[in-house]
């Protein structure tokens, strides 16, 4: 499956997330979070979402061309596993 989001790199401004043509495609509000600092960082950790999920899909590429084996129980296969994950949450559907 292939990601359909908007396409990266995004950035933070004033609570926004910006596309490089400075489009909002969300803002962060601070009621849910504990304190500014922590609504803070939940505007960097969604700016970048779409380099951490290139991040990852290189990364799960690379095990898989090294024939790492998710079935099994090395750190490899766990990191594997987590990368998967990851990347189905963000894209949806399964990754195996």
């Amino acid at each position: 499956m292939k990601p359909q989001h908007t396409a990266g790199p995004w950035h933070a401004d004033r609570r926004d997330i910006l596309t490089t043509e400075n489009q909002c495609i969300a803002t962060v509000w601070s009621g849910a979070a504990a304190s500014l600092d922590e609504a803070d960082a939940n505007e960097r950790l969604f700016a970048a979402g779409p380099d951490l999920l290139a991040a990852a899909i290189a990364a799960e590429a690379i095990f898989t061309r090294q024939r790492w084996r998710a079935d099994s129980l090395d750190p490899e296969a766990l990191a594997m596993r987590a990368l998967r994950a990851a990347i189905a949450k963000a894209i949806g559907g399964t990754r195996s």
